[in-house]
Protein backbone atom coordinates (compact mmCIF):
# COMPACT_ATOMS: atom_id res chain seq x y z
CA UNK A 1 0.00 0.00 0.00
CA UNK A 2 3.01 2.31 -0.59
CA UNK A 3 3.59 3.09 3.09
CA UNK A 4 7.26 3.89 2.43
CA UNK A 5 6.33 6.40 -0.27
CA UNK A 6 3.77 8.06 2.01
CA UNK A 7 6.31 8.31 4.81
CA UNK A 8 8.78 9.87 2.38
CA UNK A 9 6.16 12.51 1.54
CA UNK A 10 5.76 13.24 5.25
CA UNK A 11 9.50 13.56 5.85
CA UNK A 12 10.07 15.75 2.80
CA UNK A 13 7.08 17.97 3.62
CA UNK A 14 8.40 18.62 7.12
CA UNK A 15 11.84 19.34 5.69
CA UNK A 16 10.28 21.95 3.39
CA UNK A 17 8.84 23.76 6.40
CA UNK A 18 5.32 22.39 6.83
CA UNK A 19 4.05 22.03 10.40
CA UNK A 20 1.72 19.18 9.42
CA UNK A 21 1.64 16.83 6.44
CA UNK A 22 -0.97 14.23 5.51
CA UNK A 23 -0.50 11.76 2.65
CA UNK A 24 -3.19 9.40 1.34
CA UNK A 25 -2.81 6.61 -1.18
CA UNK A 26 -5.99 5.32 -2.81
CA UNK A 27 -6.50 2.55 -5.35
CA UNK A 28 -9.90 1.71 -6.83
CA UNK A 29 -10.35 -1.41 -8.95
CA UNK A 30 -13.62 -1.16 -10.90
CA UNK A 31 -15.48 -3.74 -13.00
CA UNK A 32 -18.68 -2.89 -14.84
CA UNK A 33 -21.31 -4.86 -16.76
CA UNK A 34 -23.77 -2.90 -18.90
CA UNK A 35 -26.93 -4.46 -20.34
CA UNK A 36 -29.87 -3.21 -22.40
CA UNK A 37 -33.04 -5.26 -22.73
CA UNK A 38 -31.28 -8.33 -21.36
CA UNK A 39 -28.36 -8.18 -23.80
CA UNK A 40 -24.81 -7.35 -22.76
CA UNK A 41 -23.54 -4.02 -24.09
CA UNK A 42 -20.11 -3.94 -22.48
CA UNK A 43 -17.76 -5.54 -19.98
CA UNK A 44 -15.31 -2.99 -18.60
CA UNK A 45 -12.53 -2.82 -16.03
CA UNK A 46 -10.53 0.13 -14.75
CA UNK A 47 -7.91 0.90 -12.10
CA UNK A 48 -7.70 4.39 -10.60
CA UNK A 49 -4.78 5.11 -8.32
CA UNK A 50 -3.04 8.12 -6.87
CA UNK A 51 -1.70 10.09 -3.93
CA UNK A 52 -3.40 13.03 -2.18
CA UNK A 53 -1.43 15.43 0.03
CA UNK A 54 -2.59 18.00 2.57
CA UNK A 55 -0.20 20.40 4.30
CA UNK A 56 -0.32 23.05 7.02
CA UNK A 57 2.33 25.69 6.37
CA UNK A 58 2.62 28.63 8.79
CA UNK A 59 -1.13 28.60 9.42
CA UNK A 60 -2.12 28.12 5.77
CA UNK A 61 -3.71 24.87 4.55
CA UNK A 62 -3.36 23.54 1.00
CA UNK A 63 -4.10 20.36 -0.93
CA UNK A 64 -2.68 18.70 -4.03
CA UNK A 65 -3.15 15.32 -5.69
CA UNK A 66 -1.70 13.27 -8.52
CA UNK A 67 -3.04 10.20 -10.34
CA UNK A 68 0.27 8.38 -10.04
CA UNK A 69 2.47 6.56 -7.52
CA UNK A 70 5.75 7.48 -9.20
CA UNK A 71 7.95 9.13 -6.61
CA UNK A 72 9.04 12.03 -8.84
CA UNK A 73 5.44 12.95 -9.69
CA UNK A 74 4.32 12.60 -6.07
CA UNK A 75 7.14 14.91 -4.94
CA UNK A 76 6.02 17.50 -7.50
CA UNK A 77 2.52 17.33 -5.99
CA UNK A 78 4.00 17.90 -2.53
CA UNK A 79 5.96 20.91 -3.76
CA UNK A 80 2.79 22.23 -5.39
CA UNK A 81 0.87 21.91 -2.10
CA UNK A 82 3.62 23.74 -0.20
CA UNK A 83 3.69 26.49 -2.83
CA UNK A 84 -0.10 26.89 -2.69
CA UNK A 85 -0.06 27.17 1.09
CA UNK A 86 2.78 29.70 0.98
CA UNK A 87 1.09 31.84 -1.67
CA UNK A 88 -2.23 31.85 0.23
CA UNK A 89 -0.70 33.15 3.46
CA UNK A 90 -1.07 36.88 2.67
CA UNK A 91 -4.79 36.38 1.99
CA UNK A 92 -5.59 34.81 5.36
CA UNK A 93 -7.20 36.78 8.15
CA UNK A 94 -6.89 33.81 10.50
CA UNK A 95 -4.11 31.28 10.86
CA UNK A 96 -5.12 27.63 11.15
CA UNK A 97 -3.68 25.19 13.65
CA UNK A 98 -4.17 21.68 15.03
CA UNK A 99 -5.21 20.57 18.49
CA UNK A 100 -3.12 18.15 20.52
CA UNK A 101 -4.85 14.78 20.32
CA UNK A 102 -3.88 11.16 20.70
CA UNK A 103 -3.39 9.42 17.37
CA UNK A 104 -2.86 5.76 16.58
CA UNK A 105 -2.45 3.07 13.95
CA UNK A 106 -5.28 0.84 12.77
CA UNK A 107 -6.59 -1.25 9.90
CA UNK A 108 -10.20 -2.00 9.02
CA UNK A 109 -11.90 -4.08 6.36
CA UNK A 110 -15.44 -4.94 5.32
CA UNK A 111 -16.07 -8.64 5.86
CA UNK A 112 -17.01 -10.41 2.63
CA UNK A 113 -18.84 -13.72 2.30
CA UNK A 114 -18.57 -13.98 -1.50
CA UNK A 115 -15.67 -12.21 -3.19
CA UNK A 116 -16.45 -10.64 -6.55
CA UNK A 117 -13.50 -12.48 -8.11
CA UNK A 118 -14.90 -15.87 -7.04
CA UNK A 119 -18.19 -15.44 -8.93
CA UNK A 120 -18.00 -16.20 -12.65
CA UNK A 121 -18.97 -13.31 -14.92
CA UNK A 122 -21.46 -15.60 -16.66
CA UNK A 123 -23.35 -15.99 -13.38
CA UNK A 124 -23.55 -12.21 -13.00
CA UNK A 125 -24.78 -11.72 -16.57
CA UNK A 126 -27.45 -14.39 -16.02
CA UNK A 127 -28.66 -12.51 -12.94
CA UNK A 128 -28.90 -9.24 -14.86
CA UNK A 129 -30.88 -10.92 -17.65
CA UNK A 130 -33.38 -12.08 -15.04
CA UNK A 131 -34.10 -8.43 -14.26
CA UNK A 132 -35.21 -7.81 -17.85
CA UNK A 133 -37.43 -10.89 -17.87
CA UNK A 134 -38.96 -9.99 -14.51
CA UNK A 135 -39.85 -6.46 -15.62
CA UNK A 136 -41.04 -7.57 -19.05
CA UNK A 137 -43.29 -10.28 -17.60
CA UNK A 138 -44.74 -7.87 -15.04
CA UNK A 139 -46.42 -5.52 -17.53
CA UNK A 140 -49.68 -6.53 -19.24
CA UNK A 141 -51.20 -3.62 -21.17
CA UNK A 142 -48.01 -1.70 -21.89
CA UNK A 143 -44.66 -2.46 -23.45
CA UNK A 144 -41.31 -2.36 -21.72
CA UNK A 145 -39.67 -0.27 -24.41
CA UNK A 146 -36.22 -0.17 -22.88
CA UNK A 147 -34.39 -1.24 -19.74
CA UNK A 148 -30.76 -0.33 -19.13
CA UNK A 149 -28.79 -1.91 -16.28
CA UNK A 150 -25.35 -0.85 -15.06
CA UNK A 151 -23.76 -3.25 -12.56
CA UNK A 152 -20.56 -1.96 -10.91
CA UNK A 153 -18.14 -3.75 -8.59
CA UNK A 154 -15.48 -1.71 -6.81
CA UNK A 155 -12.62 -2.64 -4.49
CA UNK A 156 -11.19 0.38 -2.69
CA UNK A 157 -7.82 0.26 -0.92
CA UNK A 158 -6.74 3.27 1.08
CA UNK A 159 -3.80 4.23 3.32
CA UNK A 160 -3.45 7.49 5.27
CA UNK A 161 -0.25 8.60 7.03
CA UNK A 162 0.17 11.85 8.97
CA UNK A 163 3.16 13.69 10.36
CA UNK A 164 1.81 13.41 13.91
CA UNK A 165 2.04 9.63 13.80
CA UNK A 166 -1.35 8.41 12.58
CA UNK A 167 -1.66 5.49 10.18
CA UNK A 168 -4.96 4.11 8.84
CA UNK A 169 -5.34 1.39 6.23
CA UNK A 170 -8.63 0.11 4.83
CA UNK A 171 -10.08 -2.20 2.21
CA UNK A 172 -13.74 -1.74 1.28
CA UNK A 173 -15.52 -3.66 -1.50
CA UNK A 174 -18.65 -1.94 -2.82
CA UNK A 175 -21.43 -2.90 -5.20
CA UNK A 176 -23.68 -0.51 -7.13
CA UNK A 177 -26.43 -1.06 -9.65
CA UNK A 178 -28.54 1.38 -11.67
CA UNK A 179 -31.70 0.32 -13.49
CA UNK A 180 -33.45 2.63 -15.95
CA UNK A 181 -36.74 1.37 -17.40
CA UNK A 182 -39.11 3.01 -19.90
CA UNK A 183 -42.72 1.87 -20.38
CA UNK A 184 -44.74 2.70 -23.51
CA UNK A 185 -48.49 2.66 -24.08
CA UNK A 186 -50.05 3.72 -27.38
CA UNK A 187 -52.86 5.72 -25.79
CA UNK A 188 -51.23 6.88 -22.53
CA UNK A 189 -47.71 7.74 -23.65
CA UNK A 190 -44.40 7.00 -21.96
CA UNK A 191 -43.18 6.78 -18.36
CA UNK A 192 -39.64 6.35 -17.08
CA UNK A 193 -38.28 5.06 -13.75
CA UNK A 194 -34.73 5.07 -12.39
CA UNK A 195 -33.77 2.65 -9.59
CA UNK A 196 -30.54 2.60 -7.59
CA UNK A 197 -29.04 -0.16 -5.44
CA UNK A 198 -25.85 -0.02 -3.39
CA UNK A 199 -23.96 -1.51 -0.49
CA UNK A 200 -20.57 -2.40 0.99
CA UNK A 201 -19.65 -6.07 0.82
CA UNK A 202 -19.25 -8.87 -1.70
CA UNK A 203 -21.64 -10.53 -4.14
CA UNK A 204 -23.85 -11.52 -1.21
CA UNK A 205 -25.04 -7.89 -1.26
CA UNK A 206 -26.63 -8.48 -4.67
CA UNK A 207 -28.45 -11.52 -3.34
CA UNK A 208 -29.73 -9.52 -0.37
CA UNK A 209 -31.23 -6.87 -2.65
CA UNK A 210 -33.74 -9.34 -4.16
CA UNK A 211 -33.41 -7.14 -7.23
CA UNK A 212 -35.39 -9.45 -9.51
CA UNK A 213 -38.49 -9.15 -7.33
CA UNK A 214 -38.06 -5.40 -6.77
CA UNK A 215 -37.63 -4.61 -10.46
CA UNK A 216 -40.72 -6.66 -11.36
CA UNK A 217 -42.79 -4.98 -8.63
CA UNK A 218 -41.62 -1.55 -9.76
CA UNK A 219 -42.58 -2.30 -13.37
CA UNK A 220 -46.10 -3.22 -12.19
CA UNK A 221 -46.41 0.02 -10.23
CA UNK A 222 -45.07 2.03 -13.13
CA UNK A 223 -47.65 0.53 -15.48
CA UNK A 224 -50.44 1.27 -13.01
CA UNK A 225 -49.36 4.91 -12.81
CA UNK A 226 -49.10 5.14 -16.60
CA UNK A 227 -52.56 3.66 -17.22
CA UNK A 228 -54.55 5.03 -14.30
CA UNK A 229 -52.76 8.27 -13.48
CA UNK A 230 -54.83 11.45 -13.85
CA UNK A 231 -53.77 14.96 -14.75
CA UNK A 232 -53.13 17.07 -11.61
CA UNK A 233 -55.24 20.16 -10.86
CA UNK A 234 -54.07 23.38 -12.46
CA UNK A 235 -54.93 25.60 -9.48
CA UNK A 236 -52.56 25.86 -6.45
CA UNK A 237 -53.08 22.98 -3.99
CA UNK A 238 -51.43 21.53 -0.89
CA UNK A 239 -49.31 18.44 -1.51
CA UNK A 240 -47.64 15.77 0.61
CA UNK A 241 -44.13 14.96 -0.60
CA UNK A 242 -42.67 11.46 -0.50
CA UNK A 243 -39.19 10.67 0.78
CA UNK A 244 -37.52 10.66 -2.66
CA UNK A 245 -38.83 14.13 -3.54
CA UNK A 246 -37.92 15.49 -0.09
CA UNK A 247 -34.40 14.16 -0.57
CA UNK A 248 -34.10 15.89 -3.94
CA UNK A 249 -35.42 19.18 -2.56
CA UNK A 250 -32.99 19.18 0.36
CA UNK A 251 -30.05 18.11 -1.79
CA UNK A 252 -30.57 20.70 -4.52
CA UNK A 253 -31.72 23.65 -2.40
CA UNK A 254 -29.46 23.23 0.63
CA UNK A 255 -26.77 20.68 -0.19
CA UNK A 256 -25.24 22.42 -3.20
CA UNK A 257 -25.34 25.99 -1.81
CA UNK A 258 -23.58 24.85 1.37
Amino acid sequence: MHEELLQHVIDEGLRLGAQYVEARHQRNIIRRISCRNGEVLALESDVREGIAIRVLYEGSVAFAAVSSVRQDEVMKALERAIALARSAKPLLKLRYGLSEDRVGRTRYNVYVKKRFEDIDVGVKIAELRKLWRSANDAVRESKLGSMYVSYIEENEEKSVVTSDGAFIESHIPRLYMHVNMVLNNNSKGTLQRFLEFGGAGGFEIYEQWRAEDKVGDEAKRLERVLLKGVEPPKEPIDVVLGSEIVGLVVHESAGHPM
